[in-house]
């Protein structure tokens, strides 16, 4: 089966210029609402969706290095025929999953395993899905210990560099630099419920307000739903979900998730890598780059500047322009 998988690949193409619709911001979520949502013990994971939407999946264990981190499914898979490299954090639904995971918190031999995945992904031309669900990385000492730190900043770079395509998907509650390390991609789609923030409300409710029970608060101030982070520029498409959240109809968030992964990796194989490569450098150097009122001094300045210069080529034109009246006579000695 790894075989076929590595041999011979279809490609993408869309018949038509028709694209999936777009969610309307009508039914817009509370921020509290979609934190909460986003942490649903019965919302589906990454392995639920990689089982609901790939085929053939075979999966990589270990990092080569230390040892297999729970928290992260990697494997090859396709997708609508597709040979894609997928990789997910895996939060786990019940008492005993989520304490093998921690809860989704990946440890360094975790980002290493997707590290694997990934030149995997460079080698073999294969597109690359990642599906990012967790609270932040693991935070121990025994983390630390093992180069948590050059753990994420390597699996960002490398990200950042690899000439396949790439799409990035927060399907939970995206915290931190563990969510950072997998969303370094072409392009991001977030679903309708889910969370993308630095900290949790809770954390942010303590240092703002000095009161944790303030964290509803926190969280409207923090524009941290989908709609907020595209509106900031943060994410590319909000992907809609059943009415009620994903954990209501599993199935069909899936597929409405597979309808739109789909369509990008379709744009994605339509564009040049040197064009692929520009517009992601592009994208993540102007994230964050925002204000009004730099934007506005800086429109002055250039007014400015061009009426300056425009009112010095005037009076250069009318020094130089010939005159039609006759020269004045000479005066006698």
């Amino acid at each position: 089966m790894l075989l076929d998988l590595l041999g011979p690949r279809y490609r993408l193409e869309r018949a038509d210029d028709r694209r999936p619709g777009k969610p309307t911001d009508l039914s817009r979520t509370p921020a509290w609402e979609s934190v909460q949502l986003s942490r649903n013990d019965a919302r589906p994971t990454s392995g639920n969706f990689m089982k609901m939407m790939f085929s053939n999946f075979v999966e990589l264990h270990g990092d080569r290095s230390y040892a297999d981190d729970s928290s992260i499914i990697c494997g090859i898979a396709q997708l609508a025929g597709l040979t894609v490299m997928a990789i997910g954090q895996e939060r786990g639904h019940d008492e005993i999953s989520t304490r093998i995971t921690q809860n989704g918190r990946t440890r360094p031999e975790g980002f290493r395993k997707a590290q694997r995945g990934l030149r995997l992904a460079a080698k073999f031309n294969m597109p690359i899905v990642t599906f990012i669900d967790t609270p932040g990385p693991d935070l121990s000492q025994e983390a630390e210990q093992r180069g948590l730190g050059n753990a994420i900043a390597s699996t960002m770079a490398l990200m950042a560099r690899l000439d396949v395509p790439s799409v990035s998907v927060i399907i939970g509650e995206a915290g931190s630099g563990g969510a950072l390390a997998l969303g370094v991609a072409d392009r991001t789609l977030m679903l309708e419920n889910a969370t993308y923030s630095a900290v949790s409300p809770e954390e942010a409710a303590e240092i703002i307000f000095q009161d944790v029970d303030r964290a509803d608060e926190a969280a409207e101030s923090m524009k941290l739903t989908a709609y907020d982070c595209r509106d900031l520029g943060i994410i590319d498409t909000v992907v809609p979900e059943p009415p009620g959240g994903a954990h209501l109809d599993p199935e069909e968030a899936a597929r409405q998730l597979r309808r739109m992964i789909v369509s990008e990796l379709v744009n994605l194989q339509s564009t040049a890598t040197k064009k692929m490569l520009k517009d992601r450098y592009k994208k993540y150097r102007n994230i964050g780059e925002y204000s009004s009122y730099f934007s506005a001094a800086l429109t002055r300045e250039v007014n400015a500047l061009q009426n300056l210069v425009s009112s010095g080529a005037r009076w250069i034109t009318r020094r130089s322009a010939p005159t039609d009246s006759p020269p004045k006579p000479e005066k006698p000695d």
